[in-house]
């Protein structure tokens, strides 16, 4: 029983193997659970055979490991210091050793520059990004079988035999797992708290981002030409405070006697303002006293 689940034996076995050795030949028999003619899981497997000496009995345990898991070639296990793992954990395992020795092109980030020891492993020097799963196939293998060797004997004390052999087992499926419920829940219920905390630090990193940005450009087009940047600055910063200081503070009584308002084309300009306000506008005899600053002899009538 592994936490709250319960397999039997057969589930962690995915091929058996026994080989009875006598002194004339070999006997196999073997069991895969693929081809098993019985369904479901079973806690033993008896074996019968015909005789009355000693003889050795040789077991072949294939593990169904859940996920798959691989031993790794000496060379690739002596540089990311592992020996059988599933193939995410060793993918991740060689992006963290290219992260750390920073063996990414400077030119083309999508290119891997080996060194010395993965150039003696891969027997290349650079290898595309989207190679790299296909690099390391060659250097995983499935890992070698349990052997146990058991002497069945017709003789003898008993309790002398062997009873039992303790074997390590690797297993990554969700019902094994000893969590608590309530450590499971508070998974699922902080999620969403993790992601949001995690979009914060992004938005705060393209921040900085643009504003280096900004900074590197201002450099940049300063050492080129300091004269010119500096004269183009100067009047967009002009532009900028006319805007500003035009949307706050703005005087309207010193606007509307302003002398724009006296230039020639005025009559105009308030005839376009009626027609496109869908208003009337009547009398086009306006004269404007400059003198006085203001419109007289006018007659306008407007209405909706």
């Amino acid at each position: 029983e592994i936490g709250s689940k319960k397999h039997k034996f057969s589930h962690y076995i995915k091929k058996l193997t026994i080989v009875l050795c006598d002194e004339l030949n070999e006997s196999v028999i073997e069991w895969t659970k693929q081809d098993s003619n019985f369904q479901g899981e079973v806690d033993a497997f008896e074996i019968k055979r015909c005789g009355s000496s000693t003889i050795l009995a040789r077991i072949f345990i294939y593990l169904d490991y859940n996920p798959a898991i691989y031993k790794l070639s000496p060379q690739l296990e002596r540089i990311l210091k592992l020996q059988f793992e599933t193939k995410p954990k060793i993918l991740a395992t060689l992006w963290d050793y290219i992260k750390t020795n920073q063996l990414f092109d400077n030119e083309d980030r999508t290119t891997i520059l080996f060194n010395e020891e993965l150039a003696n492993v891969f027997a290349q020097k650079k290898v595309s990004m989207n190679e790299i799963a296909k690099l390391i196939h060659p250097h995983l293998s499935l890992p070698e079988p349990i052997e146990l060797n058991y002497l069945i004997r017709v003789s003898g004390d008993p309790s002398t035999f062997e009873e039992s052999y303790k074997i390590s087992f690797y297993t990554n499926e969700i019902e094994d797992l000893d969590f608590e419920n309530k450590e499971i829940t508070f998974v699922k219920n902080n999620y969403k708290h993790v992601a949001a905390q995690l979009n914060s630090k992004i938005a705060e990193n393209i921040a900085k981002i643009n504003e280096h940005i900004q900074k590197r450009d201002f450099m940049q087009s300063f050492g080129v030409e300091p004269v010119s940047f500096i004269n183009k600055l100067i009047i967009a910063q002009a532009k900028d405070v006319r805007l500003m200081q035009s949307s706050e503070g703005k005087d309207n009584e010193n606007d509307r006697h302003s002398d724009f308002f006296m230039q020639t084309h005025a009559a105009e300009a308030a005839a376009r303002y009626f027609a496109s306000h869908d208003l009337k506008f009547s009398s086009t005899n306006i004269n404007i006293n400059t003198n006085t600053n203001s419109i007289s002899n006018a007659n306008l009538n407007a209405s909706n």
